[in-house]
């Protein structure tokens, strides 16, 4: 379902952040929208119109790139906070810059993104309604920090750490969250409003309580959740990707050492044959001079021919 970022009638129904973690199927579900409206969907009720409704392997929500950054607030809220303080002259260029940023946010199909844009826009419809509108804006002010400031002070790699948990409880941010077992489901949804901070809590504490970790693979560097910390690749492919670069790795030094040590045998046989010359009495020093300038011009050609074979430019052949 479409959200129009304009003005408009301001829904009885507050919107909300519903997350349900299923470990038996590995899936993660969430849900935006009305609290009526997920209460039906989680009944299966075809009909219950949300904002988002999607399914996907645990730790999507985290891995997933965050759209917005420090945005939020320069680009998001400070127009809205701008358009309660002003003349109704200058409110429509600064709704439209807030509302231009929040359709981009709601387009980018991040779960985050799309609920706080969403509140974001619902918040500002709802100070505009009391005649005391420094009091319902400091009260805008006071909702919305709460929600945008995870977004601009953590980021995503540090969602995936679960120490970032110490943190959070540090931090003395709003920290309610609600907990649903919705009836003919029993499946246990946990529910954002004021902050994601407990969402992400949560979702921590469950991930470990499955022996679940986030790593990043060292083939494509890709964050991938795995059920021990000694995983360090993200599937079959990269591991045999790993192994054929390893191949490479083994033939090249291998190459590599036996021209070193065919250089060492050769070189040898240099110093062996100046040190006879310099013993002979048949040879004088102009000859040893020379043989020493040709062993000064083996020793550069070698160095050329080894840095051809490391690059794999020539072979030891």
């Amino acid at each position: 379902m479409e959200y129009h970022f304009i003005r408009q009638e301001i829904s009885g129904d507050r919107v909300l952040f519903v997350l349900s973690l299923d470990k038996k199927s590995g899936k993660e579900r969430i849900l935006i929208g009305s609290e009526t409206a997920i209460i039906k969907r989680l009944w299966n009720d075809p009909n219950a119109m949300v904002y988002y409704d999607e399914i996907h392997p645990i730790g999507t929500l985290f891995i997933n790139k965050r759209p917005g950054g420090t945005d939020w607030t320069d680009s998001g809220f400070m127009p809205l906070w701008e358009a309660l303080h002003t003349s109704r002259w200058k409110q429509p260029d600064l709704e439209q810059a807030a509302a231009d940023f929040c359709s981009n946010m709601y387009q980018s199909g991040d779960p985050f993104a799309i609920y706080t844009a969403i509140r974001l826009w619902d918040g500002y419809l709802r100070a505009r309604e009391p005649r005391d509108r420094e009091r319902a804006a400091e009260l805008f002010k006071i909702d919305l920090m709460g929600l945008i400031s995870p977004l601009e002070k953590y980021l995503p790699e540090q969602l995936l750490d679960s120490s970032i948990t110490d943190t959070i409880r540090q931090s003395g941010d709003e920290m309610k969250m609600d907990v649903w077992y919705p009836a003919r489901t029993g499946i246990e949804c946990v529910i954002a409003y004021r902050s994601f901070l407990p969402v992400i809590m949560y979702y921590h504490a469950r991930l470990a309580d499955w022996s679940l970790y986030f790593r990043t693979c060292k083939v494509c560097g890709r964050v991938f959740l795995a059920k021990s910390q000694k995983y360090t690749m993200c599937s079959d492919k990269c591991h045999q990707k790993m192994k054929t670069q390893a191949k490479r790795d083994f033939d090249a030094r291998a190459i590599e050492n036996e021209y070193d040590h065919i250089y060492k045998n050769e070189a040898q046989r240099w110093v062996h044959y100046i040190r006879r010359m310099e013993k002979s009495a048949d040879c004088s020093s102009e000859c040893v001079s020379e043989v020493r300038l040709a062993y000064e011009d083996f020793k550069k050609e070698a160095k050329i021919r080894k840095n051809a074979v490391r690059s794999g430019q020539s072979t030891v052949a």
